[in-house]
């Protein structure tokens, strides 16, 4: 008897399970114009390297650790070592600047430099992510500076 019952439900629950997957897995796309490739758009990028530039460097001037500081700066600099790969379009020279001035930073605060000297550097990589194209929005609104 269980057999027969068995023999029943199997082939009706494989049949439900396959049927699920071809609807959730197997079916069509997102409609058409719902999703949009950015992986080559210059300008998206600019903006994204603009806001991590100013928010990282902005909280970094608003920490007291030496060590948060410097996490900060090896952010930028992480996410900068390979902006060549990216769609840097006209931005080219803006991305190797900071890149250069981040590295500064971070060899800077390695050896114990002054922190005056150290603010006045994370200035200058804020200067210069401000030329890139679009309005930033700072993550979190460090208290005084």
């Amino acid at each position: 008897m269980l057999t027969k019952l068995a023999a029943h439900y199997v082939p009706i629950g494989l049949s439900v399970f396959l049927g699920m997957l071809l609807v959730t897995g197997c079916g069509p796309g997102a409609p058409e114009g719902r999703f949009e490739d950015h992986t080559a758009d210059a300008d998206r990028y600019a903006q994204r390297i603009k806001d991590l530039v100013i928010n990282e460097m902005t909280s970094a001037k608003a920490e007291t650790d030496d060590e948060a500081v410097y996490e900060h700066a090896r952010t930028v600099v992480l996410e900068l070592e390979f902006y060549e790969r990216q769609p840097v379009g006209e931005h080219g020279a803006i991305y190797a600047e900071l890149l250069e001035g981040a590295e500064q930073l971070v060899e800077h605060l390695e050896t114990g430099g002054s922190p005056d000297q150290a603010r006045a550097m994370m200035d200058e990589l804020i200067a210069t992510a401000e030329q890139l194209p679009g309005e930033v929005v700072l993550f979190d609104e460090p208290d005084g500076d």
